[in-house]
């Protein structure tokens, strides 16, 4: 037999404009709900790209119930995809949880100073060009290099050596990032506090272009 798309029809209850609320799953709003499932869960560290993922399920949902009342088409599928967008970002830490917004920085102070790291995992590995700068309550990361870095790690080291991390899929030459002092969190979960915290060090590690060697960069925080 053909396939017919999934058609779900409220028994009783009658939408805004004496219309009944229908719900009917044609290919397109399928495809463009899971295209939005797919943007928004993607640990892509990109408000944009979330964003994209929003306005596809809201798309999606408006077809899908198109042959319901007006205020269920417009108003009820908007509050329907925000719900469905805040639970599968917050539902996945990699996604709205480990978002580091980018953009300008909005600092005031200037680069924080280079710092000599003496920790065995960093020997080796080759030193990126980079430049911090710090508000207390968020960093601004700029790749001052030449080479994208792939799968980017930018971590703040206590005074305790308790390490707090935020990761980054990529960033581009001369593209900054800003990463919020609560983002980050340390291997057992817990969120960088500064006012209990005492931040010493930040490090950045990266790989140097697609499949190019890793590199790091340290730059003070606390004298």
């Amino acid at each position: 037999m053909p396939s017919t798309p999934t058609d779900v029809e409220t028994a009783d209850p009658t939408a805004a404009g004496g219309r009944p609320i229908r719900i009917v799953f044609m290919p397109v709003a399928a495809i463009l709900v899971a295209l939005g499932i797919g943007l928004t869960a993607w640990p892509s560290g990109q408000v944009g790209l979330a964003f994209a993922g929003f306005v596809l399920l809201w798309v999606g949902i408006t077809i899908a119930t198109r042959h319901s009342g007006p205020i269920m088409r417009y108003g009820g599928t908007f509050f329907l995809a925000s719900a469905l967008w805040a639970a599968l970002g917050f539902g996945f830490p990699s996604s709205f949880s480990h978002w580091p917004t980018e953009g300008v920085a909005e600092s005031t102070g200037g680069a924080l100073p280079v710092a000599t790291l003496t920790d065995d995992r960093y020997k080796g590995l080759s030193p990126l060009t980079a430049t911090v700068r710090s508000t207390g309550a968020q960093f601004a990361v700029t790749n001052e290099g030449a080479q994208p870095w792939q799968d980017v790690t930018l971590a703040i080291v206590g005074a305790d050596a308790v390490e707090y991390d935020v990761h980054l899929p990529e960033l581009d030459p001369g593209q900054i990032a800003n990463a919020p002092a609560a983002r980050f969190v340390s291997a057992q979960g817990s969120r960088f506090n500064p006012q209990r915290a005492m931040p010493r060090t930040f490090i950045i590690t990266a790989d140097i272009g697609a499949g190019g060697p890793a590199g790091v960069y340290a730059a003070q925080l606390q004298p």
